[in-house]
Formats: structure tokens, C-alpha cells, sequence
């Protein structure tokens, strides 16, 4: 049996006495230390998330001011694309094109109101620039087709007789049945005199190409002008010629000399309108002065 030990045989632990700290484990020290690190991190996130939101909050409110500006700038365009459409409308009443209707210039305008948030202010100035893209583009078709028209109708009034042949002169015999001057009968006279002193400049009356230029046992020196869609012109009893043929001419072009020669009593111009190879009235293609239409 063993023997228990005595009271007196255990050692005595030594307690604290009076001013004496009894020393702190190390875990707990480990664990002070970890703790005091987890506070920073957070304190670092969370002072990083504040530095995050301040800067968004600054970057959205100088976007919210440029889309702001954006807006202003699409209402410009607005009042600009608007006053494209009212020359538009001019434009195409000048050249005698049907108007566009209201509706249609509109390219379908319509959707939600916006709110006057960010997104909206975004999206309302996407949607104005696509409507306003749209517009653009309907009033370029339109101005390019009024464009062509005019451009045509401009050249089809430059190919157009319309001005006295001889800068002076006095018309002496109209077209029409007269007494010929050297049988003395009646006969069919296909165009107009101006009486003119010997060496007048004659002048293209349009636009056109030579297609004759020479001499005529009947109308002597003759130049013939083509000027397109069936028009053509003769001058006659010319002195001179000063054109070639296959030469382009412009209205108002001298292009012969007023003469005597051929059939012909006395110095003039014998000037005839011929539309699809007949010969026509020329009053018709002759303004009463020389006209500037270019």
C-alpha cells in the first residue's frame, strides 16, 4: 500500500506579493496583435471604400453636367435641322416637287418621357441625335434629288433659245406666208429677218453644239446649232463664219458675222427655230431683250 504524501513534503508555489504583475501568456499576446492588425485592414478598406464612393459620386455628377451640355448642344441641332426643313420645303417648291408630309419629315417620332436622372438624360440625348440622324438623312435625299432637278431644268433652260440672235438690228420680215421678194407669189417664209449692217456679230441664242457651218446655194454662209431635245437653230447670209463644226457653244457665243450672201436682197440675219426637224414659229424663243439667264 502506498504512502500518501505528506503536507509537509509538497513544494510551495511562490504567489505574487504585493507590486509583482503575473506575466501575460504568449497567445494571448499573439492574438492582441491580430486583432489590432483586423482593425486596421478594416479601417484601410473602409476608409479606401469612402475615397471609391466620393470619387464616383464626382464622376457622375460631371457626367450628369455633360450630358446636361449634350442636350443643350442636340437642341441647337434641333432648331438647325429645322431650319433645313423649311429651305428643304422652299427648295423643292422651287423645283416643282411634291412637299414631304409632316408626318414623314418626322421619321416617326414618339417613345416614354424621361425622368431627369442620369440614364434618362443619357437616353434622351441618344434618342434626339438617332431622330435627328434620321432626319439628316431624309433631308439629304431630298435636297439631292431637288439638286438634280434644278441642276436639270438649269440646263435644259441654257439649251433653250430665248434671246435676239443679233446684239442690234431691226426685224424686217416675220414667219409666216409673205411675198417672196423675187418671184412676187406667196410663199411659206420659215423664220425671222433682222436687218444689220454687213459684219454684226450674230450670238448663239443657247446653249448647244455645231452640227453645220458652211455654204447654201439658197441661205449662203449658214451655221446650224443643236441644242438638244429636238431643238435646233439656223442662221443664214452670213459673211462670216466663226465657229467649226462639233465646237460647244454658250448662249450669247458670237458665232458668224450678219451678211449678204446666198438668196438675198440686202444685208441681214435669216434666223430659224426648228423643233424635231420642222421648222417653227421662232417668236415664241425670242425674248423681247437679250436676256441674262445664266
Amino acid at each position: 500500500m502506498e504512502e500518501t504524501p505528506s503536507r509537509e513534503s509538497l513544494p510551495e508555489l511562490e504567489t505574487p506579493g504585493p507590486g509583482l504583475v503575473r506575466p501575460v501568456p504568449f497567445w494571448r499576446k499573439r492574438l492582441l496583435n491580430l486583432s489590432v492588425v483586423a482593425a486596421l485592414i478594416l479601417l484601410g478598406i473602409r476608409f479606401q471604400h469612402d475615397l471609391n464612393a466620393e470619387r464616383l459620386l464626382r464622376e457622375n455628377d460631371r457626367l450628369h453636367r455633360s450630358l446636361e451640355v449634350a442636350l443643350e448642344d442636340v437642341s441647337s441641332l434641333r432648331q438647325s435641322v429645322d431650319s433645313l426643313h423649311e429651305l428643304d420645303r422652299e427648295i423643292r417648291q422651287i423645283a416643282k416637287l411634291d412637299p414631304i408630309p409632316k408626318e414623314v419629315r418626322r421619321m416617326g417620332v414618339g417613345g416614354a418621357l424621361y425622368e431627369a436622372s442620369l440614364p434618362g438624360i443619357g437616353s434622351q440625348a441618344i434618342g434626339e441625335l438617332e431622330q435627328l440622324q434620321r432626319e439628316t438623312d431624309l433631308l439629304r435625299a431630298s435636297l439631292s434629288r431637288a439638286r438634280d432637278l434644278v441642276a436639270a431644268q438649269m440646263d435644259e433652260m441654257r439649251r433653250m433659245p430665248s434671246i435676239v440672235p443679233v446684239a442690234s438690228g431691226e426685224r424686217t420680215s416675220n414667219y409666216g406666208y409673205r411675198l417672196d421678194p423675187f418671184t412676187n407669189e406667196w410663199r411659206m417664209h420659215e423664220g425671222v429677218d433682222f436687218q444689220a449692217d454687213v459684219g454684226t456679230p450674230v450670238l448663239a441664242p443657247a446653249d448647244g453644239v455645231v452640227v453645220e457651218a458652211g455654204r447654201d446655194g439658197n441661205y449662203g454662209i449658214l451655221v446650224k446649232l443643236d441644242h438638244g431635245g429636238g431643238l435646233q437653230t439656223l442662221f443664214c447670209h452670213l459673211s462670216r463664219l466663226r465657229v467649226d463644226v462639233g465646237d460647244r457653244i454658250t448662249r450669247g457665243d458670237h458665232i458668224g458675222d450678219v451678211g449678204n450672201t446666198g438668196r438675198s436682197t440686202a444685208a441681214h440675219l435669216h434666223y430659224e427655230v426648228h423643233r424635231n426637224g420642222r421648222a417653227v414659229n421662232p417668236d415664241p424663243y425670242i425674248l423681247s431683250e437679250l436676256a441674262e439667264l445664266d
